[in-house]
């Protein structure tokens, strides 16, 4: 099949989100230019009132939860399009609170009617069981959804190359910017829009960091413990404000390699104290790096390669790891843990001693 390369308008909002939400964009594209003959266009959902529930919902996302513009937008997409079309349209139902009798049924039929993968259907159940959640607050639907899902395999640690810190430490660019955004998204294990909003008010050294319980853990095993950022804020597309980070993110995070960290205060030292590092918007960084960074290491595998070097050659455990990543779940932090599978190691011959 031939490749064509999308303009950067129409996939720079990926940046922002999770690996979950960007596959379901990437088949919703798919879908939308006929890029799988076989698959039918799906109808959009026709009812007035449903459709005024779930922008009734969407609403509550963003004023409630505060949930970022982008992700809306796939819930409202998994809902119109896709779920909802289904009990409406196909099966006729007159009352959203009939869906829980016949919720067992519509995966099947996703799969059958549109070809969906696995991870689509997984978005999809996601967004209709926040629905539910929403129409059960307010008193008009009870009881639990079934959804079946398929068991989904395994995926790899999503890296081309896992640095150490002397990797890191060795590369040099001519853009500072660049090569500070390298050393706190690696040695902070940050987020590419938590790095984008930090000023220099933000970081915290010497003895009152060494009293922080995140500095404290990386003393604990051998690692630096004198230099820590608060994270409380991101920097995000769209928003003329910068919004919490992700649910659960907000944190003290202890910088754990001394070299590192006397470059970034040394860096940090020439700035005023309201200064933002990154004034630019975030697209922007993102573009510079893709066109300057460290090559084959995207920003966000920054982050994916420091979890991976703390995971395996220190001797954080596992909480330590979740609390220094600061996951909402512990399975989350555990797949940092995992090795990449690599079958292409071969031998002609064994021989222990050489």
């Amino acid at each position: 099949m031939k490749q064509r390369t999308l303009a950067r308008d129409e996939t720079r909002h990926l940046d922002l989100l999770t690996q979950e939400e960007i596959n379901s964009w990437i088949h919703d594209w798919e879908l939308q230019n006929h890029r799988q003959a076989s698959v039918l266009d799906p109808a959009p959902l026709s009812d007035p009132l449903w459709i005024g529930a779930v922008e009734a919902f969407c609403a509550f996302l963003q004023t409630d939860f505060g949930r970022h513009p982008y992700t809306i937008q796939i819930h409202r997409r998994n809902l119109r399009v896709f779920a909802l079309p289904f009990f409406r349209d196909k099966l006729q139902l007159l009352d959203l609170a009939d869906i829980r009798d016949h919720s067992r049924l519509m995966s099947p039929w996703l799969r059958k009617q549109f070809g969906l993968a696995e991870t689509k259907i997984k978005s999809i159940h996601q967004s209709l069981r926040l629905f539910w959640s929403w129409l059960s607050e307010e008193g008009v639907a009870t009881g639990q959804l079934v959804l079946r899902s398929r068991r989904l395999s395994p995926t790899q640690t999503p890296l081309r190359q896992m640095p150490s810190p002397d990797d890191i430490l060795s590369w040099q660019s001519e853009r500072s910017d660049l090569r500070l955004m390298l050393l706190l998204g690696y040695f902070f294990s940050l987020r590419p829009q938590e790095t984008f909003a930090l000023q220099v008010n933000d970081f915290v050294a010497g003895t009152l960091a060494q009293s922080q319980e995140a500095c404290r853990v990386m003393a604990a095993v051998g690692l630096y413990d004198r230099l820590l950022v608060k994270v409380y804020r991101q920097k995000s597309r769209g928003l003329d404000h910068m919004p919490d980070p992700k649910a659960n993110s907000k944190g003290l995070v202890a910088c754990f390699s001394e070299e590192a960290a006397r470059v970034i205060v040394s860096e940090l030292n020439q700035r005023q104290r309201d200064e933002p590092l990154f004034p630019f918007g975030a697209d922007w960084y993102f573009k510079s790096w893709r066109r300057g960074g460290l090559p084959d290491l995207t920003l966000k595998d920054c982050r994916r390669a420091s979890l991976y070097w703390l995971g395996h050659y220190t001797k954080l455990d596992v909480v330590g790891l979740r609390n220094h990543a600061r996951h909402k779940s512990i399975e989350t932090t555990a797949l940092y843990r995992r090795r990449p599978l690599d079958l292409t190691v071969s031998a002609e011959s064994l021989n222990l001693d050489c």
